[in-house]
């Protein structure tokens, strides 16, 4: 049952999008841990977690390199599911009602027992239960977000990244905001469900347990409409001051990076097709991440292609592509530091900006541990890797009007925190650059721009998006993508240019910076902390019990 509702809670991500499913499948988690033991509970988690994401993360076995992928796809997966484990023993080990000696027999209390227990607690005691599994919850999504590095990629809250009145809570609280609602409801609806079973003749006592979650969903969907219809006073196009942006999608394999010859090829195609957008009079031309076949300011051909590009055509480039340092490196002058950057190239041909990749993809970008452990390199492409960055860096257009442009490189932006630091109260939009190339054509695609969407609401700008294949496109500040899809009906993951058109000017009343934006995660973490407080008092509790 547990392994099920992981299913279903990931059809409610992409490509299906059947958002419903993950305000049902928390609550099914919770009611399969009544009656069993804490090792029971923390398997039976398991199992849904491995349900969710094996399908959810299936892309993984898409990466053009031999065997390694499903290897890394079972790993994950494996990794994730621990989460969810977590969670649901920790729900009932935390639950305050009477159940001390709950994991004392080897078979646990017994389901009509516990469900006894249960509903022998006040109705304020279950109330605050169930809102500290929805705390947990948080607790935990914050704990993936940073640990190993952190893969905040299927967050709970991301699911709802379509119902647009929902999601605009994460102004204030992030993403964690929605993924509580989420979650909460979910375990509202199983508590209601278990008390109509077992108390059928009061068809109305359900409306106790589903209450507060359900008055705080409605809430913040109120929230959101008022937040949102602000969009509906003009069509985007319809505004003032729009930028236009022309966005270059070469949907180049990666297996084609891989060899030079053909690389250079695909180099050719991403000026080809930049030369065609020309005729739709761009403000600016975005290419993707790792654009270019070679290093930008170290080969004189590819700088002089790309600089007279601009100075030729009196436009400014936003490109992707590799930097180096010389001699930066551990072993002295032969030994550069490479890294992912981005680059902004103005109309005069010249390179006015870098930023240098902050969260770099483990085995992707770099190898952890590969100086200690030197054989950890056959499971990568990479070889040495990438060193990371060290600062936010902005982009800075001046002409033919100023602008302040917050870059993200490949999966930063799906990072709140990180992607908060490119924004300030200057910053007119944030820019993803990504090649995606690795998946094939996936949902991955459509996942990674879901989790945009919400770093367009949390910090109140919109988001350019350049992907190498898949989706390409701008994000307005209510996380509404828009452009995704090419003007004829080729897929979105083919070859081409899009031509979007993207207001710059912000509502008069909306504050310079969201709340989320100015004060961070302050919401996630006061979620960690209550749980942490709440464990310790379990485990107090429990040794207590054992005296």
């Amino acid at each position: 049952m547990a392994a099920v509702a992981g299913i279903a809670l990931a059809a409610s991500f992409q490509p299906f999008n059947w958002s419903g499913l993950a305000w049902i499948a928390p609550g099914i988690w919770l009611l399969c841990g009544m009656g069993q033991t804490g090792r029971e509970r923390f398997l039976i988690g398991f199992a849904g977690g491995m349900g969710f994401y094996i399908p959810a993360v299936h892309w993984l076995r898409f990466i053009p390199y031999p065997v390694t992928p499903y290897v890394g796809w079972a790993a994950l997966a494996s990794y994730l599911a621990l989460y969810p484990a977590i969670w649901l023993w920790l729900c009932w080990r935390i639950f305050p009602g009477g159940m001390k000696n709950v994991d004392d027999s080897p078979s646990g209390p017994g389901l009509k027992t516990q469900v006894a227990r249960v509903f022998a607690t006040p109705w304020s005691t279950r109330a605050r239960w169930l809102l500290t599994c929805a705390i947990a919850w948080i607790a935990l999504e914050m704990v993936m977000a940073r640990a190993l590095t952190g893969f905040p990629f299927l967050l709970l809250g991301v699911s709802q990244q379509q119902l647009t009145p929902v999601i605009q809570i994460a102004s204030i609280t992030g993403v964690y905001g929605v993924s509580f609602l989420v979650v909460w409801f979910a375990c509202g609806i199983a508590a209601s469900v278990l008390l109509l079973v077992h108390r059928p003749a009061k068809h109305w006592v359900w409306a106790a347990e589903l209450g507060a979650p359900a008055l705080l969903v409605t809430a913040a969907v109120l929230f959101g409409v008022s937040r949102a219809n602000v969009s509906r006073t003009a069509s985007p196009d319809e505004r003032r001051d729009a930028l236009r942006l022309a966005l270059i999608q070469p949907s180049i394999p990666q297996t084609v990076k891989w060899d030079e010859e053909e690389n250079q090829e695909a180099f050719k195609t991403i000026l080809d097709l930049t030369e065609r957008a020309m005729a739709e009079k761009p403000d600016i031309v975005v290419w993707p991440e790792a654009a270019l076949p070679k290093l930008l300011r170290y080969d004189e051909e590819t700088y002089a292609r790309v600089t007279k590009l601009a100075a030729r055509h009196q436009v400014w480039l936003l490109i992707g592509a590799e930097d180096a340092e010389p001699g930066k490196g551990p072993e002295g002058e032969s030994d550069p530091l490479f890294h992912n950057s981005a680059f902004a190239v103005s109309p005069e041909g010249k390179l006015t900006a870098k930023y240098d990749k902050r969260r770099l993809v483990m085995f992707g970008e770099y190898v952890p541990l590969s100086r200690w452990l030197p054989f950890l390199k056959m499971f990568s492409p990479v070889g040495n890797g990438f060193t990371p960055g060290t600062e936010p860096v902005w982009l800075e257009l001046r002409r033919p009007r100023k602008l302040r442009i917050g870059p993200l490189i490949c999966f930063e932006d799906i990072f709140p925190d990180l992607a908060r630091e490119h924004v300030d109260e200057h910053t007119d939009f944030l820019l993803n650059v990504t090649n995606d190339g690795w998946f094939g054509a996936s949902s991955q695609q459509w996942q990674h721009a879901a989790n945009a969407a919400f770093r367009a609401v949390e910090n109140g700008v919109p988001i350019i998006r350049c992907a190498n294949n898949g989706i390409s496109c701008w994000v307005d500040e209510f996380g509404i993508l828009r452009g995704t899809r090419y003007t004829d009906e080729r897929s979105e993951y083919a070859a081409g240019y899009k031509l979007v058109k993207m207001p710059l000017q912000r509502p008069a009343s909306w504050p310079s910076r969201t709340f989320y934006n100015r004060h961070g995660d302050w919401f996630g973490w006061g979620c960690v902390l209550v749980s942490l407080s709440l464990t310790g008092q379990a485990l107090l509790r429990r040794r207590s019990f054992a005296i």
